[in-house]
Order: structure tokens, then C-alpha cells, then sequence
């Protein structure tokens, strides 16, 4: 009569952890080697995102909820 409470309570570690592994693995495989040269389009890339950063960085400025 406790095989049935056996059977979940192994279940329920094994039911865990492979959700656990369902939800940290990275599909795919991660990139080895030598990274390309930039073209034009990354280049042009770069700018834009390194100006919209110095303009949340400096512009704008610190941006609490809590106020000092």
C-alpha cells in the first residue's frame, strides 16, 4: 500500500529536475573560433547603440524609484 506514495514521491525529483534542465540548457551549440571582421551594417550597429547608452548613461542620468 506504500508503493503508490514511493512511486510520487521519486517522481516528483525526477519530474523536478528535468524541468529544472528544461529550463537553463541553451539550445544549440556555442560558437569556437575566430569571431569575423565587422562590416559596415555592425559597425554602423555599434554607434547607434553606443549612443543611445551615453544618452540613458549621461542625459538622463540615474533613474531611481526611491528618491535619495
Amino acid at each position: 500500500m506504500l508503493w503508490p506514495l514511493g512511486i510520487t514521491l521519486g517522481l516528483i525529483p525526477l519530474v523536478t529536475g528535468l524541468a529544472w534542465w528544461n529550463l537553463i540548457r541553451m539550445p544549440g551549440r556555442s560558437y569556437r573560433g575566430p569571431l569575423p571582421a565587422p562590416d559596415d551594417a555592425l559597425m554602423a550597429l555599434i554607434r547607434e547603440l553606443r549612443r543611445d547608452i551615453y544618452f540613458l548613461a549621461v542625459e538622463i542620468g540615474e533613474r531611481n524609484v526611491i528618491p535619495p
